[in-house]
């Protein structure tokens, strides 16, 4: 599935492959196949099997380290 991300007038593509989305805390946290996230704080105002688009103003990546296991 792609995510795109509409912001005022224009809408771009932001990832490709994602594979889960999750509402917390007003904002879409979204995963894809590599494990990389992004947070996106909007609306969701188009959903179909191929494609996701938010509207909204702020996307913030998030870098998570893997858990350490002693």
């Amino acid at each position: 599935m792609k995510l795109f991300f509409k912001n005022l007038n224009e809408t771009k593509m932001v990832m490709e492959n994602m594979i889960s989305f999750k509402k917390e805390n007003g904002a879409f946290i979204v995963k894809n196949l590599k494990g990389n996230e992004k947070v996106i704080a909007g609306n969701v105002i188009e959903m179909t099997n191929s494609k996701l688009v938010i509207e909204g103003n702020a996307i913030r990546e998030t870098y998570r380290l893997a858990p350490l296991n002693f």
